[in-house]
């Protein structure tokens, strides 16, 4: 089981995520976001992360001038550049082929609204020439206001992706990443439910109240009820 730990903004929480067994840990690139680490902070972040843990750009409709920056060495994230771009917004399959050229790996998020949401994911699919460097398709919660982007902290019918599972609809997919409302409390649960190939949280293992502050107990628990899951 995979596990991903995101909306990181603070060095403690980059350690701690890598030091207990996080397999990626996602930093934010979306200025209206709460976990903005676009300001300058990257660099610090990104040298907190041990490995094998892998840094994840998270990204909302980027520009190729600021995945150019994430991806390649350079003084805006340091020495150590991204290997691996999720793409949370509205992006077309063809910027996720640029990236896959450029040597990133892609993580493709997608908000699972309904129970017919793995047509619209397998047309966005077709439309990628790269597929090698798909690395996973994230299925996330919808945002609770149109237009909103990132995670929503919210967690959607987990009974749809066993649905689709069941009547083969990931055929020949890349690997499913899934999100949305996950918590130390019910990560088990979904992963017995929906069999996915990696689990991803940020607000799940938070301090109540404290976005971007994580609390290193709650990540533990996280990773440890995952990999039992």
């Amino acid at each position: 089981m995979r596990i991903k730990i995101c909306g990181i903004t603070r060095v403690e929480d980059a350690r701690a995520a890598s030091q207990t067994g996080a397999d990626f840990v996602g930093l934010n690139f979306y200025p209206d976001s709460v976990r903005y680490a676009g300001d300058g902070s990257a660099e610090p972040l990104i040298a907190g992360i041990e490995a094998p843990a892998v840094p994840v750009a998270v990204t909302v409709n980027p520009s190729k001038k600021l995945l150019g920056q994430l991806i390649a060495p350079g003084p805006r994230v340091g020495a150590r550049p991204f290997r691996v771009v999720q793409l949370h917004g509205d992006e077309p399959p063809a910027l996720a082929d640029w990236l896959i050229t450029q040597g990133a790996r892609v993580i493709k998020a997608f908000r699972v609204a309904d129970c017919d949401f793995a047509g619209p994911i397998r047309e966005w699919l077709d439309g990628v020439e790269q597929h090698a460097g798909l690395l996973a398709v994230l299925l996330d919660a919808p945002p609770p206001a149109p237009r909103k982007f990132g995670g929503s902290g919210r967690r959607f019918n987990w009974e749809w992706v066993e649905d689709a599972r069941e009547d083969g609809q990931f055929e020949n997919w890349p690997s499913i990443m899934l999100a949305g409302g996950l918590t130390p409390a019910n990560v088990a649960k979904a992963i017995r439910l929906t069999r996915p190939w990696g689990v991803d949280t940020a607000g799940g293992v938070e301090v109540e109240d404290s976005p971007g502050v994580k609390s290193i107990d709650r990540i533990r628990d996280f990773i440890r009820n995952a990999r039992v899951g």
